[in-house]
């Protein structure tokens, strides 16, 4: 599977130099790298929503607010990419 990913506006900055900030939705300030932590701490926030290149959603650690955009595959893409029949 072939997936080139858009270039689509995102509520989060990732930053190494200030604080893990949670404003769902309007803004979100995340720390550069994943910890430790977000293996059992990741939460989605919000609804599903759509874009060019597929449904996602926002996952935030609970921990240290490392935050990253979650692609759902459609049912079409998981065919595609052999893991449905």
């Amino acid at each position: 599977m072939n997936v080139i990913l858009d270039k689509i506006e995102t509520i989060v900055e990732y930053s190494a130099s200030k604080a893990a900030f949670n404003g769902y939705p309007e803004r979100i300030v995340s720390p550069v790298s994943a910890g430790p932590c977000c293996v059992a701490e990741m939460r989605q926030l919000g609804e599903i929503q759509s874009s060019p290149s597929g449904p996602y959603f926002y996952k935030a650690c609970t921990t240290c607010g490392h935050t990253v955009r979650h692609f759902l595959l459609t049912l079409d893409q998981a065919t595609e990419a052999g893991l449905v029949d």
